[in-house]
Order: structure tokens, then sequence, then C-alpha cells
């Protein structure tokens, strides 16, 4: 009896635990199941888009592109990007754009005139978050590659610029009063277009001698572009920076490429009233020098570059005056600078990217009639200290890997009255 009540009890507790046993297979990942769907991931918070590298886009030299950020998601192993490119009735169709696992993303692949909005969302394995918010409209113009010179005929200002994608029309501005008080000159959607893919426009409502500024913007009917780079250009009878006095000789240009020399060609079509003659100095820099011989006018043609293939060629007008010319005139006690300071900023710009250094060096030849303030900063400015006339040297050089090489050398001649 004794028997029969443990094998009783045995075959009761066998039955119990194969029971058991038998249940547990079909529990258990139920339960491991409800733990897996407990993943939940939050939408992305504090996205943000904005245009990035922009400091040089008014110069032409560089688009933007857009950065993405936003705040990490708890449990999120990875972040969908997705971009949507707004159609012209304002529609926005959302495509995945990249998958990645930090919290921030820039888009390279933008295009000029375009507008796009993006949005994120958190992944872990098949688990996928809700989206963030939308970001912003963003978008940008190509801001136009914009030249300012005098046109051949010597009757007005030329400005010149590319076409820049997306654009429907363009708004050129200028200011006579030292790069100040800028007012709307021309604001056309027909500009007319050159078989090279640039626009021209000439400004006529110009004085002898008066500075002029100007930059340029692009616009549709969704944006507009940044600002170009201001150029600034002085209006005189000639249409090359060249008016010198009678048995006067000056230096024109410095251009700091060795060797240059052998690929440009000065020629005067009057010797009689000007002649010209090309120096190179010890640190490779190509000057020309202009001499005058008799009051005139006379034309020169100047070419860059091998015989059939230059890269300049181009044919000025040329005043020899009675009298002596300056290239800078400024009242005594007052502060001026000869050259583009924006345009120079650029070029720091491009070589320090580079991991160059810009070298500047400003020299008076007479400090009591012309003092220099900052002489070794492209800010450097030429002060009036009393009445006569003065030369002030200027060298711009660059410094990579311990070489150095001259881009700028020029004399300017300066008259305090």
């Amino acid at each position: 009896m004794t028997t029969f009540k443990k094998l009783t009890g045995f075959a009761l507790a066998a039955v119990m635990v194969f029971s058991a046993a038998a249940v547990a297979p079909a529990a258990v990942p139920t339960a491991y199941a409800k733990t897996k769907s407990a993943v939940k991931l939050k939408k992305p918070t504090k996205f943000k888009a904005k245009l990035k590298n922009t400091e040089l886009q008014k110069y032409g030299i560089y688009a933007p592109d857009i950065k993405l950020t936003w705040k990490k998601v708890k449990r999120a192993k990875k972040y969908e990007v997705y971009r949507a490119k707004i159609s012209a009735k304002g529609k926005a169709k959302y495509k995945k754009l990249a998958t990645v696992k930090k919290t921030r993303y820039t888009d390279e692949s933008t295009y000029s005139g375009a507008q796009y909005k993006y949005k994120v969302r958190a992944v872990n394995g098949k688990v996928k978050g809700k989206f963030s918010a939308a970001s912003k409209k963003l978008g940008y113009l190509n801001v136009p590659v914009f030249t300012v010179e005098m046109n051949e005929e010597c009757t007005g200002i030329r400005l010149q610029w590319n076409e820049s994608d997306g654009a429907k029309g363009y708004k050129l501005y200028r200011s006579d009063n030292k790069g100040k008080s800028y007012k709307l000159l021309k604001d056309s959607k027909s500009f007319k277009k050159a078989k090279d893919g640039t626009y021209t426009y000439t400004d006529s409502a110009v004085k002898l001698s008066n500075h002029y500024y100007y930059y340029i913007v692009a616009y549709n009917s969704k944006m507009t572009s940044a600002k170009s780079a201001v150029k600034r250009v002085i209006f005189k009878d000639y249409s090359y920076a060249v008016q010198v006095g009678k048995t006067k000789s000056e230096n024109v240009f410095g251009i700091g490429l060795k060797g240059l020399e052998d690929y440009l060609t000065v020629q005067s079509d009057d010797e009689s009233i000007l002649k010209v003659k090309k120096l190179t100095d010890s640190e490779g820099v190509t000057k020309v020098s202009f001499t005058g011989v008799k009051a005139g006018y006379t034309y020169i043609t100047i070419k860059i570059g091998e015989k059939g293939t230059d890269i300049i060629n181009k044919r000025y007008k040329v005043k020899v005056s009675e009298e002596p010319v300056y290239d800078l005139t400024i009242k005594k006690g007052e502060s001026a600078q000869f050259y583009n300071l924006d345009q120079l900023k650029m070029i720091q710009a491009v070589y320090k990217k580079l991991g160059a250094k810009l070298n500047v060096s400003a020299v008076s030849s007479n400090t009591g009639v012309v003092s220099i303030s900052n002489p070794g900063s492209l800010d450097f400015s030429m002060k009036g200290i009393s009445e006569g006339e003065a030369t002030v040297k200027i060298k711009i050089s660059v410094s990579i890997e311990g070489e150095k090489m001259s881009i700028m050398s020029a004399e300017i001649t300066v008259k305090v009255e």
C-alpha cells in the first residue's frame, strides 16, 4: 500500500512536471515577444536644418551645403534621414536620403534654385520610431561670379556676370559714397545673354574720377541669393588702369607668377605718345611700365598666353596727360584705401583653406606726407599728413609649406592736398 502511494505520488509529480514542461515552451516565447515589442522609440526632437559653408558664397567659389542636427533618441541604433524637394506647386514628396549612426548629417547633394525640407526618425532593428517635425524650407541661389571694368569705348562701366542656376532675374546695386548707401541700379528678368553664357550691363551714368562700388544678387519667385562681393572701380577716360603724365613712368600692375614674362606681350599703337616696357623683379613678379612721351591718346594691346591660345587678348584706350597723374588723391588729415579690401579677404580665405598664410607689406616713401596704418595687415590704409606726394610700395605674398610666393607687387603714387 505504501509502495502504491509512493508510486502514485511519483506518477502524479511526473505528470505535473511533464505537464509543466509541455506548457512552458508556449509560454516563454510569448513573454519574450512582449519584451521585444516593448522597445519604443520616441521621435527626434530639436531637429534643425541650416545652410553651411556660406562665408565664401559671395565670391562665387563654393555652394553651401545643408547641415542637419537633432537630439539623441534613447535606444536608437541608427537614424533615417528623409528629404523632399519642393515642387513648383509647393508639394513635398519625401524620399530616404541616408542612414546614419550620429545625430547629424550634411547634405552635399543640393542644387542652386531648389528648395528642400527634411525629417528624421530613429531606428532599432525592425523597430522604427515616428518622424521628427519637418524642417523649414531651405535652399539657395548661386551668387553670380561678377566683374566690373571700364568698357572699351570709355563711355561707362561694364558689369558682367555668369548665369546663376535657377535664377529668373538679377538686381544690380551701386554706391557713390565709399561703399555706403547702395541704391538699386537695375532690376531685370530680361538681361541679354551672350553666347558664352554671361550677362552684361553698362552703367553710363558715371562721372570722371568718381569712385563707384557695385554688387549683384540673383533671384527667383522663391528666394534671393546672398550678395556678391563688392567691386570698386574708378571712372576715368581710359579703359584700363593706365593714365600717365607726360614724361612720367608708372608701373601699372604686378603678377606674382614666375616665368610669366615669356607669356606676356604688351604693345603700344603709337610710341611717340606712349612707350611700354616689361620688367620682372627679383621675386619673379612681372610688371609693365608705361611712360608718357607727349599728351594725347593711343591704344595698347595686352596678351597673356602662348601664340594662338591667349588667355587674355584685349585692346585698351590710354590717355597721356600734360599734368601729373596720381593713382590716389586724398585730403590732408583723411585716410583712404586704394584697393578692394573685400577681394583681398576673399584671397585670404581661399589660401587659409589651403593651409597657407598671406603676408602683407605697405611702405610709404615719405611718411611726412603719407603714413601707413596697419602696414602688415590687409586692412592697411594711407593717411594724408601734409600736402605733397609720396609713393607707396605694396607687396602681398603667400607662405605655404615653408615656401613664399609673391602674388602682388605694385607702386602707387599718392597726392595729399
